[in-house]
């Protein structure tokens, strides 16, 4: 196996993957796998041949793959271990966070449903327009519907909000 103007033997290349790996499993808590899963993709092992020296599942491989691999550009379908984590703590960072429904953004669904007659999926919808991290129509559903069939006395004022 010629790589790099450097001559391996199959039986060679072998041994330099079992001692460059230790059998964990791929998660952003393990940053040295992805490390590893470059190192092993440079020596030309397909993903399945992978995923059986790290001891994972070929589809966690293969996801790993298509998430972290640039498909045009500079580095095109070239993995690069650093690269990866770094685009996979930004897609952490990035990702929705959960939200709840505040007091400010009952009443402000209250103001608007009743003064503007907006309906929940109209408010989610304003409510992303306006950059306001509120929450979606299926929740403000939920409490219209707690508030209807419950006494609660925080939610007295939007009893008759929605009918």
């Amino acid at each position: 196996m010629e790589r790099s103007g450097t001559s391996l033997t199959r039986g060679r290349a072998n041994k330099s993957i079992f001692a460059l790996l230790h059998v964990r499993k791929i998660s952003s808590a393990y940053p040295g796998t992805k490390i590893q899963v470059g190192s092993v993709f440079r020596i030309r092992k397909n993903q399945t041949q992978i995923a059986g020296l790290l001891g994972v599942h070929k589809s966690t491989i293969s996801r790993e793959l298509s998430r972290n691999v640039p498909k045009r550009g500079i580095g095109a379908k070239i993995y690069i271990a650093v690269n990866a984590q770094v685009k996979t703590e930004v897609r952490h960072h990035d990702k929705p966070k959960h939200t709840t429904f505040s007091i400010s953004l009952k009443n402000q669904m209250k103001d608007w449903m009743v003064k503007k007659r907006y309906s929940p999926a109209l408010v989610s919808a304003q409510w992303k327009k306006d950059g306001i991290k509120g929450v979606s129509h299926e929740c403000i559903y939920n409490f219209i519907w707690d508030c209807k069939h419950t006494n609660k006395r925080i939610n007295i004022p939007f009893k008759g909000v929605y009918k």
